[in-house]
């Protein structure tokens, strides 16, 4: 699903890289997605996907980009798994 949604806006899933995390406590995912769009400079992602304790967010292949948001996601909580993509 991920794949066709991006392709609709142009993106192409081989230039992303999808980044997981799970979280001890239900809403932390959300709250995650509030640091995410709040922090300044806002990090680059193009979508995000929640459900129960766990997060996906899809972002470009840009390593320093993908740091920030590890970054966001630990202070929130989050640990970093392993996605799930089927």
């Amino acid at each position: 699903m991920y794949r066709e949604i991006l392709e609709q806006s142009g993106i192409r899933f081989e230039d992303c890289k999808v980044l997981a995390f799970a979280f001890k406590q239900e809403r932390r995912p959300e709250l995650f997605h509030f640091g995410l769009m709040l922090h300044e400079p806002r990090p680059v992602y193009y979508l995000f996907d929640c459900w129960d304790k766990y997060a996906n967010v899809i972002v470009p292949k840009d390593e320093k980009n993908a740091a920030v948001i590890i970054a966001i996601a630990e202070k929130d909580g989050g640990e970093k798994t392993t996605p799930n993509l089927r």
